[in-house]
């Protein structure tokens, strides 16, 4: 109703003084309409003044967030008011995506009322997360929104057990809700109804979060039940169930002797799942050993759960307390462990020894126990005054909480190690222990050993209900001690479950030698000899040529023992019989001698061997190699009645070669030692080379080298190839182009062939070989040389190489020249020449 510029608080406004070919646009931009408001812009030409009204429509959307449990179907509502006109579009958008009706989605977008308001829902099914959505309304082209959330609401009520008719105190838990629940009442299956606000306990609410807790206290629960807790949040309910498991748990005390293992129990009955059991002892110790839970196991008809607790070395009264969980609730038992003790008294005796008595003392009890029994090793029952036997039981000492009983033995039917047991009934458990009446064994224990090992023999002395003294001596009766020089004693001073073992050690014996062990119990001695047995294992190592075959041999002497194991070992796996190795492991003599073998064919490569022989409990070894050896023999070639000098050389020979001989094919038989020089042996690489010098061949052979190593005899052959060599001179005139050839025949393969002049500069120009060419029937093999433009006389050499062997001939070329005298003439001239 009022003039509006620029200069108003609260406004912006355009007013172009000019027109343009759009035309002409005024614009008025306000900040402080909180209702509708009508504005008029107004234009005024030469007195005339044109108006129109504009509004500003000032409206309101509502929207309200939702629960809703997980999976569970929520539907929320953008609601708008108070406008003017009817919304051009409307929507539903997650981000920047418009939600349409499909799949979880229902989309209502509602319709405008045609007064002021309209109204939107989105349904959501399954919902699973949070999610955020955005409300749209487009009057007048502006886009109005709003955001409303879907708040996935967790209640959480845990399941609890207790002992029958005990107490409950059992919670239930909202978080992320929207709003403090307005209510949250509990009901109960037992009771039929719902419970009094009385139990309740309801927690402040928890805006961060969206959380309160309300917590229901029961004073006696005597059946298991199902208990509902229900929330009202803005204005919708929820609801969660636990259950309440009522159970019983039973404790299983025992009576067991000091130091024994026994077992007690716990068991809980009536439960719903299976629970874990947790043991603890009266220090609130953790017990972590022990626990069987699967004696029987779990019982699911009747919730019933056992778990046994093995106890061992307990000297004492204890309690240990059973603890069973299920989820976050525990019941539990304390179980007592009563320990007494039975104290035994045997005796070492023999068969009709002069009676002897033993006994059995029971302690830590505080009463009298109701029944003493004596069996025997077969468990037989034993009547006092039947058998030669008499038993005589003590008075019950209440102060000291002991009890004895005595039986007397009828040594005369004692023939062999025997036991007795007592027995003591306490609380309704028969508590025993066994009462040993020996007869002692020794057990001598000898050792084979190799000279100048250590030797350790030993005695086990079983049986023995007491400790002895112990000696050792020697052949000569003469004690051994630690300190005698070269040995070593262990005489332990008390016994074992294994009974007692004593050893001596020496590191002195070099034959076979007798130590007695002795045990003496209250002036008893009793003795047992031992024997260091000195042995000897001989082997040798053998050569073989590649692919060869072997055989190697361990040879023990001088044992007084059969061996109880042997066997051949490469690395630490046993050789047997089959593919290339045959093994013999021999047999004992029966006196003191014992040989194994093992053969091998196709050796490749060195290998190292042992041998095993298992005598007294020791293991004695050696080491045997098969060596490959090489031999190294070279083919020569010679000229016919020419000498030569050929060499056989061995490596890897595992000795210095005994002997080496020389044969000839051509010979028929073996050649001259004095022709024959041997190097000298060189240990390492075990090489050696034999020469033989041969002052005059004449026709091919065959040379066999024999090697004699170890016994063993190698041989290589070589061969001798006697060829002729033939030179062809040539006479040519002076500068002009002709051939020298030379002739290699009766070769036994086909040479190379090298010229070279005078000076012995290779000739690499004008040969040729193939002209004829190799002739393998005849050996023959002929080079020709062509030359050009000599003046004088020149030799040429020709070497003929096969292998590391050459043969060569000089070739002559002859120069030669004519000089012609020539004349004029005429027919009937007087005579002329020329």
């Amino acid at each position: 109703s009022s003039g509006i510029n620029a200069e108003y608080g609260g406004y912006t406004v355009t007013a172009p003084n000019s027109l343009t070919s759009e035309g002409l646009t005024t614009t008025l931009e306000s900040t402080v309409d909180t209702t509708d408001t009508t504005y008029t812009c107004k234009f005024t030409f030469s007195g005339v003044t044109l108006s129109k009204d504009t509004k500003v429509d000032v409206v309101t959307i509502s929207v309200v967030d939702k629960n809703v449990l997980a999976q569970g179907t929520a539907t929320i509502s953008c609601s708008l008011t108070g406008s003017q006109f009817a919304p051009s579009t409307s929507g539903w958008f997650e981000s920047s995506t418009e939600k349409v009706t499909g799949g979880v989605y229902t989309i209502n977008k509602g319709t405008y009322d045609g007064s002021d308001a309209q109204t939107m829902t989105l349904g959501k099914t399954t919902n699973a997360a949070d999610a955020t959505y955005t409300c749209s309304f487009t009057i007048n082209g502006n886009e109005l929104t709003a955001t409303v959330r879907i708040v996935i609401l967790t209640i959480t009520a845990t399941d609890v057990m207790i002992e029958v008719n005990g107490p409950a105190s059992v919670q239930c838990s909202v978080s992320a809700a929207i709003a403090d629940p307005s209510s949250v009442v509990w009901t109960s299956t037992l009771s039929g109804g719902a419970l009094s606000n009385d139990d309740v306990t309801n927690g402040n609410f928890v805006q961060q979060g969206g959380t309160k807790t309300s917590t229901l206290a029961l004073t006696s629960v005597t059946a298991d039940d199902t208990l509902t807790c229900t929330w009202t949040i803005g204005g919708d309910q929820f609801e969660e169930t636990l259950q309440v498991d009522t159970v019983t748990v039973t404790p299983t005390h025992n009576v067991a002797l000091s130091g024994t293992t026994f077992t007690i129990t716990a068991q809980v009955s009536g439960s719903q799942a299976q629970p874990t059991v947790a043991w603890t002892d009266g220090s609130s110790n953790a017990v972590t050993s022990g626990i069987d839970n699967d004696d029987p196991s779990w019982d699911s008809n009747t919730g019933t759960y056992t778990s046994k607790l093995t106890l061992s070395g307990l000297t004492a009264d204890a309690t240990y307390t059973a603890t069973f969980t299920v989820g976050s609730s525990t019941v539990s038992t304390d179980v007592n462990a009563n320990i007494v003790d039975i104290t035994v008294e045997g005796t070492t005796t023999y068969t009709g020894a002069p009676s002897s008595s033993v006994a059995c003392t029971l302690t830590g009890s505080p009463t009298d126990p109701s029944a003493i029994t004596w069996t025997d090793a077969s468990q037989s029952p034993i009547s006092d005054g039947s058998g030669g036997y008499t038993i005589v039981h003590g008075q019950h000492d209440s102060n000291a909480e002991t009890k004895k009983s005595t039986l007397t033995l009828n040594t005369a039917v004692i023939s062999s190690d025997t036991t007795f047991t007592c027995a003591f009934t306490v609380g309704g458990v028969s508590l025993e222990k066994a009462v040993p009446v020996d007869h002692v064994s020794i057990t001598a224990n000898s050792a084979s050993i190799e000279t100048g090992d250590t030797a350790t023999v030993s005695c086990v002395l079983d049986g023995a209900a007491s400790t002895p003294t112990v000696e050792w001596t020697d052949s000569s009766d003469a004690t051994k001690t630690t300190q005698d020089s070269g040995y070593t004693v262990t005489a332990p001073n008390s016994l074992t479950s294994e009974g007692l073992t004593t050893t001596l050690e020496s590191t002195v014996d070099t034959t076979d030698t007798t130590y007695t062990c002795k045990f003496t119990f209250s002036g008893v001695t009793l003795s047992k000899d031992t024997k260091v047995d000195v042995v000897t294992i001989s082997v040798v190592d053998k050569n073989v040529l590649a692919q060869g075959t072997a055989t190697i041999s361990c040879s023990l002497t001088g044992s007084q023992f059969a061996p109880s194991t042997s066997g051949w070992f490469e690395s630490s796996t046993e050789k047997v019989t089959g593919g290339v190795y045959t093994i013999n492991k021999g047999t004992y003599d029966g006196s003191d001698a014992q040989t194994m073998t093992l053969g091998k064919t196709t050796n490749a490569a060195d290998a190292t061997y042992t041998c095993s022989f298992t005598i007294n409990g020791n293991e004695l070894t050696a080491t045997v190699r098969i060596v490959i050896l090489t031999i190294t023999a070279t083919d020569v070639m010679i000229e016919v009645n020419g000498p030569a000098s050929v060499q056989c050389s061995v490596s890897a020979a595992i000795a210095d070669p005994s002997s080496v001989v020389w044969t000839s094919t051509l010979s028929g038989g073996a050649l001259s030692n004095d022709d024959v020089t041997n190097g000298n042996f060189v240990q390492q690489g075990g090489t050696k080379t034999s020469t033989l010098a041969l002052t005059s061949v004449t026709a091919d052979d065959t040379l066999t080298c024999t090697w004699t190593i170890g016994g063993d005899q190698f041989e290589e052959t070589l061969q001798v190839d006697t060829v002729t060599v033939t030179p062809t001179h040539n006479v040519a005139l002076s500068g002009t182009t002709f051939t020298i050839t030379a002739q290699v025949s009766g070769s036994q393969a086909q040479p190379t062939v090298a010229w070279t002049d005078g000076s012995s500069n290779a000739v690499t120009s004008g040969i040729d070989n193939d002209d004829p060419s190799w002739d393998s029937n005849t050996g023959t093999y002929t080079s020709k040389l062509t030359l050009s433009g000599l003046t004088a006389d020149a030799t040429y050499t020709a070497t003929f190489t096969v292998g590391s062997s050459t043969v060569s001939t000089d070739v002559n070329a002859n120069i030669v020249d004519i000089t012609v005298e020539g004349t004029t003439t005429y027919t009937g001239a007087p005579s002329s020449s020329v």
